[in-house]
């Protein structure tokens, strides 16, 4: 897909609330790898095959629009990619077209934190299936969200042109990495059992999780290069490599504002509060402590979580 077109969204409403775990609860399918997102129209409950171009350029609301010669190296068959705003509005979409038995390669959206991809079937029928997982049916109305690191595939069927609107969500580190083609015989295979087909309806029956990492910000200052002492001893001592390995643990790494030499800055991330307060009950806290105090430092905490102030339990670490 042109990468272009369809990164960086940052809004859509509700579909982006469910990106951030805030989409309400609906009563079908989802899976712990790849969720799904509430319909953005009343979905088909049955496949909607379209072989004829132009009965299927009648239900194509978007339109087919160019060949899409850029990325067809990662395409099995032909697609087309129709912009669907401007690019430079900063709110690019395209419609992705399919023709019958196109499909992309395997490929991962890969993230440090956030990213994924959503993936809202406008016309046709088609598949969508994250590696280790049964192929799922997409028609009119379907939407899916695609978590990142995750392996996976999407296309027409055989017999049916299809069309999506797709667009990566935002995140830390983002980049795309294809894979293998998806085999004529597996894809083959798909159209063989009727298993598939029987899920095609798509909600979500519990909200997509959120993001509930928590970055901390610690300023270290002291005198005469202590701060700077401090660091260079936490690290030589095995102490961050420690923290770094622990469970949970997004980023522990120091820095020293070009305009402060007395001054050390700590970002520290986690996945979420449960991983800060077990790291808090490890021996190492005293460790950490006791250097504060041999390199007589003071500390100033930021913490970054939505609606979040520092808790009760956590102010006790921070010597003033």
């Amino acid at each position: 897909m042109k990468k272009g077109m369809i990164m960086g969204i940052l809004g859509l409403g509700a579909m982006l609330a469910a990106c951030d775990g805030t989409a309400q609860n609906s009563d079908a399918k989802t899976s712990s790898k790849g969720s799904a997102l509430q319909q953005t129209q009343e979905p088909v409950t049955t496949d909607n095959i379209v072989s004829d171009s132009a009965e299927f350029a009648k239900q194509n609301k978007f339109g087919i629009g160019e060949p899409n010669v850029n990325y067809a190296k990662y395409f099995i068959g032909n697609s087309y990619l129709k912009s669907v705003t401007d690019a430079k509005s900063g709110f690019p979409m395209a419609n992705v077209t399919f023709e019958p038995g196109c499909r992309n390669n395997w490929h991962v959206h890969h993230a440090k934190r956030g990213g994924g991809q959503v993936l809202i079937a406008t016309a046709g029928s088609g598949w969508y299936q994250i590696e280790g997982q049964a192929p799922v049916s997409l028609n009119p109305g379907d939407a899916v969200v695609i978590p990142a690191n995750v392996k996976h595939w999407h296309g027409a069927k055989k017999n049916s042109w299809f069309s999506h609107i797709a667009f990566e969500a935002p995140g830390e580190s983002t980049s795309n990495e294809w894979l293998e083609p998806v085999s004529d015989e597996a894809y083959a295979a798909i159209h063989e059992t009727d298993a598939p087909a029987k899920v095609t309806a798509l909600k979500s029956s519990e909200e997509p999780k959120a993001d509930k990492s928590i970055t901390v910000n610690i300023r270290y200052t002291g005198k005469n290069g202590a701060a700077r002492k401090f660091a260079e001893e936490m690290v030589a001592s095995g102490t961050v490599a420690k923290i770094r390995a622990e469970k949970g643990n997004l980023r522990y790494e120091y820095h020293i504002p070009m305009d402060d030499p007395e001054t050390v800055l700590l970002i520290d991330a986690w996945e979420n509060q449960a991983a800060i307060d077990a790291h808090h009950a490890t021996p190492m806290m005293k460790t950490i402590a006791a250097l504060r105090e041999k390199y007589n430092l003071t500390m100033t905490v930021e913490r970054y979580a939505p609606g979040s102030d520092i808790p009760e339990a956590d102010r006790k670490f921070i010597r003033k």
